[in-house]
């Protein structure tokens, strides 16, 4: 008997082993999958950084885009320049004096200087030159010969040959703005001046930033350097984590992780854990066969492998004794505790970081989350688990850039801390929670959540002008107390996560009402639907005939052909008309160039022109309606043509009558379309926003749309019948979706139609 224990016992302490092989891959595993799960919020972190800074730089470059052409178009120092028959100097000095305040009221302006072509005169901020005495006359000529209107890849300017020269971008403007037929103007920027905008965003020590201009070059980098100064650790050797183009400039911004950070060094092993990990498995598996097969072997002989076995065990383990390997065993798991342990303390730290992003997805429709994702990641949060009725508001503080000359960036961020702060502190006094959100340097995004007791229609119409009130109450406060203005706008209340990228698209839409109402006031976006009118009737008409000419259907002269008639109906001025007619010129660019490049590359050589010269200069509405129809009409034939010659053509084709048909279908989705296609959902969106130059979801939302009005002046169904037949299962998001693409409620529309 005690000879059979003995045998037991020596049995079992021979897989000891194998128990330390086991823990040990389990312990590479557990780092392996935290290394990917770090490389993936990583990602994530550097995505974020990515468009927030190309966000931050499009918009001060187009503030100053747009201030110049506003000075073009509206200061008479510039006419008076060009065409006044006076003396030169009064002239030159007029124009300096213009430049210089264009100059001070804009800071990222280094140099402007204008040339006017009868003369060959290039005039400064300081003085005038001749054309073939000017250092930056190779420029001017190209400028001349290949006009542009996007801003300059990085270049090097020279105004004082012995100053040197300086990298720059530069954007030019024609004079008249669109023929450049008398001169043009060039403003130029130092492109280290676009550091300090992007240096609170990220730490150079761990992140780092390149900004390559559409010809390769880093717009960052430092005079004759090719690394991005103050940039360290932006060698080629990172690996880049983030992309993302700009649809204005151009420019492509990456992130990355720097070399040598505590991120890159856990991903620089990772595939010394992965062949680790294969090593370990194959130990095992052989000792196991080894120590079996021993089994068989003379008693003697087990003892002797066993003895080698501590013996070596001892000496790979200082300071464990011989015998003693569950001490080791031990110690592995004390080791595992202590870095969970510090995987949660990070994961607290970072848990803030978290709910900003999150927030940040659901505003910009990046991530679908249901209720019951919504409840997960509440838990999560440590935040209410019921999503309620929500609306999305968005704080925009009026003259910002006044605000920023005026104040450090550390007063800056204090004041932004006190505004958020008193958000929070005005909505706990309502019973509301919000969630909040810099987007960019000026805009506070945030959802504000009904109280949950809020059930009937009128009490949370009762509910939401408090909620209005409230923000309307902190506007005052910041006004009053921290010395500047906020305009407040806001979207509709939605039910469902999903529907928080609409409320916010409507928030943004009411915060753009501002430049006609006004800042220092709080918008909502359905007062403004409500108060447009016979205006709102032509904008209508114009986003339906963009609508069907995009999908190339024939339906879009009839619309074309109803708001000629309306217009006549109304009576238009001249001046209302071309007002309107560049809206729908301004409509039909922003879907060309959304569309594939030879697309956009056709419409901006052969219609666009055309369609600007012909608003300018009709004599009568007649001739207006039928150039306009036939410019559109031949454009309309050859981008078919360069349809039909694309591979996808006849797969999109088939996607967009598939979902004519099946629009109805409330799962119908990109993921539902690549199964049945055979293409991957992503890339299905971007085929088909470059074939017909609109997103999936907005194409699905006008069909949608369209039956449901139908079907409210055709029938007399219920409008919640009216919501299941055109695809969607929730009235209120029936409700919503329609007013915001109608203007009124469908039971508003119903009634208006009956009594016209």
């Amino acid at each position: 008997m005690m000879m059979n224990k003995t045998w037991f016992y020596r049995t079992l302490l021979s897989y000891i082993p194998v128990f330390f092989i086991v823990t040990s891959l389990l312990f590479f595993i557990f780092f392996q999958t935290l290394s990917q799960e770090s490389k993936k919020e990583a990602a994530k972190a550097n995505q974020f950084l990515a468009e927030q800074a190309l966000a931050t730089v499009d918009s001060a470059l187009q503030a100053i885009d747009q201030k110049i052409t506003f000075e073009i178009l509206n200061n008479s120092n510039f006419s008076y320049f060009f065409s006044s028959e006076e003396n030169i100097a009064a002239r030159n000095i007029r124009m300096i004096n213009t430049i210089h305040n264009l100059m001070v009221t804009t800071p990222l302006i280094d140099s402007i200087y204008i040339v006017r072509f009868d003369d060959s005169v290039v005039l400064t901020n300081s003085t005038s030159y001749t054309l073939e005495s000017f250092p930056d006359r190779p420029y001017i000529e190209q400028m001349r010969s290949e006009p542009s209107n996007r801003w300059s890849d990085r270049r090097n300017y020279t105004e004082f040959a012995p100053s040197g020269s300086k990298p720059v971008i530069s954007l030019t403007r024609g004079i008249p703005i669109h023929s450049r037929e008398h001169g043009m103007l060039v403003m130029n920027v130092r492109t280290d001046s676009l550091l300090p905008l992007l240096s609170g965003m990220y730490n150079p020590e761990t992140s780092y930033i390149h900004w390559l201009d559409r010809q390769g070059q880093d717009l960052l980098a430092a005079p004759g350097s090719e690394s991005a100064a103050p940039l360290p650790r932006s060698g080629s050797s990172n690996e880049v984590f983030a992309t993302e183009t700009s649809e204005y400039t151009g420019w492509t911004v990456q992130t990355g992780l720097g070399h040598g950070s505590m991120f890159q060094l856990i991903f620089s092993l990772y595939n010394v854990w992965f062949f680790l990990g294969i090593i370990l498995v194959i130990a095992g598996i052989g000792w196991m066969i080894y120590v079996t097969k021993k089994n068989y072997e003379p008693i003697a002989l087990i003892i002797s492998r066993i003895q080698a076995f501590s013996k070596r065990k001892h000496n790979e383990l200082p300071g464990v004794p011989p015998g003693d390997e569950f001490n080791y065993i031990e110690n592995t798991l004390e080791n595992m505790f202590e870095q969970s342990l510090m995987l949660e303390q990070r994961y607290a730290a970072d848990l803030s970081i978290k709910r900003k992003f999150f927030f940040y997805e659901l505003l910009e429709g990046t991530r679908q989350v249901s209720i019951d994702d919504w409840i997960q990641e509440m838990d999560a949060f440590e935040l209410p688990r019921t999503f309620g009725t929500q609306f999305v508001f968005v704080i925009e503080i009026d003259k910002y850039t006044a605000i920023k000359s005026k104040y450090s960036a550390k007063d800056v961020s204090l004041l932004k801390f006190a505004l958020s702060s008193a958000l929070q502190e005005i909505a706990q006094q309502h019973k509301g929670t919000t969630w909040t959100l810099w987007k960019t340097g000026d805009q506070l995004c945030g959802a504000w959540q009904l109280p949950l007791d809020t059930e009937e229609p009128d009490h949370q119409d009762e509910e939401e002008l408090r909620a209005e009130e409230a923000l309307n109450n902190l506007r005052a406060w910041v006004e009053k107390h921290l010395k500047f203005k906020v305009t407040i706008g806001i979207g509709e209340s939605v039910d469902s996560p999903d529907a928080l990228q609409d409320s916010y698209k409507e928030a943004l839409d009411a915060i753009g009402f501002k430049t006609v109402l006004g800042g220092n006031k709080v918008i909502r976006r359905s007062s403004i639907v409500a108060t447009r009118g016979e205006l709102f009737e032509h904008l209508q008409l114009i986003y339906s005939l963009v609508q069907l000419f995009r999908v190339a259907d024939e339906k879009w002269k009839e619309v074309l052909d109803q708001l000629f008639q309306e217009m006549r109906r109304n009576l238009l001025s001249r001046a209302d008309t071309e007002n309107l007619f560049s809206f729908l010129i301004y409509q039909l660019n922003l879907t060309m160039e959304s569309m594939a490049a030879e697309s956009a590359e056709l419409w901006k050589k052969e219609a666009l022109p055309k369609l600007q010269q012909q608003v300018k200069t009709f004599e009568t509405i007649a001739d207006l309606q039928l150039q306009l129809t036939s410019i559109l009409d031949t454009f309309s034939i050859k981008l078919n043509q360069l349809r039909q010659n694309r591979n996808h053509h006849s797969v999109i084709g088939d996607v967009r009558a598939y979902m004519e048909t099946h629009f109805a279908n409330p799962d119908l989705s990109l993921d539902m379309l690549g199964e049945t296609f055979g293409l991957n959902g992503k890339y299905l969106s971007k085929l088909f926003k470059e074939e017909y130059g609109v997103k999936f979801v907005d194409f699905l939302m006008d069909l949608r749309i369209s039956h449901a009005k139908q079907l409210l002046l055709q029938t007399s169904l219920p409008v919640q019948t009216v919501a299941e037949q055109s695809g969607y299962l929730s009235p209120i998001s029936f409700n919503r979706v329609f007013k915001k693409a109608t203007g009124v409620s469908p039971g508003d529309f119903r009634r208006q139609n009956e009594k016209s």
